[in-house]
């Protein structure tokens, strides 16, 4: 379900930003809004996948 959040926030930027370089979206700061979101969903998604790794490599070195 995030990932599904991240791609969408994702993909509305591009679309946003493409609509921007073609002239069609006038509005400047929702772009920079849409695209700092998606950014930041990246960003978290990314942490987090690092900081589950980090605990599956360190509970697979514990002693049992």
């Amino acid at each position: 379900e995030a990932l599904k959040k991240v791609n969408n926030d994702q993909q509305e930027a591009e679309r946003a930003v493409a609509s921007f370089v073609a002239g069609d979206y006038d509005n400047l700061h929702q772009l920079l809004i849409k695209t700092e979101r998606a950014q930041l969903s990246l960003q978290l998604a990314v942490q987090v996948t690092s900081k589950a790794i980090a605990a599956y490599q360190e509970i697979s070195r514990m002693q049992i």
